[in-house]
């Protein structure tokens, strides 16, 4: 019987779950969001992470839109930090179908203030096992 993931976030825009049977957090943006939509979305990340102890976080940004520039630099400069004293080791993210949204997520990664592993996958299953091969 597989096991239910426990949701964290669940909006029209977005979700993120804790997925025990992996021991990740999923994480789905699917609309743009900014501004406190954005964060309070992002910050359930974290929430989920340190109430499973969880370390590894996948998220499929596959369908994302843009992200705008405030919500780029506050990524990089207060998410992460954050992300990393939570416990969050490292973030698998599905490759953005958009070349402009790829670009405006790699904004959002390319100088963050942290040590946070990245990589980008083009499916979830190679996410999943990257998380498991860099623990």
């Amino acid at each position: 019987m597989p096991v239910m993931p426990k949701t964290y976030f669940d909006r029209s825009y977005a979700t993120v779950e804790y997925r025990s049977d992996e021991q990740i957090v999923f994480c789905e943006l699917t609309e743009y969001a900014e501004g406190e939509d954005y964060r309070e979305y992002m910050n359930s990340v974290i929430e989920a992470a340190k109430a499973n102890g969880a370390s590894d976080v996948v998220a499929d940004v596959s369908d994302a839109p843009t992200l705008d520039q405030a919500d780029q630099d506050w990524t990089e400069k207060t998410w992460g930090p954050n992300a990393e004293e939570a416990g969050v080791k490292s973030v698998a993210m599905l490759v953005p179908e958009s070349v402009v949204s790829k670009m405006s997520m790699e904004g959002a990664t390319e100088d963050p203030e942290d040590d946070i592993e990245r990589q980008w996958f083009d499916n979830y299953e190679d996410a999943v096992s990257w998380t498991r091969s860099i623990a």
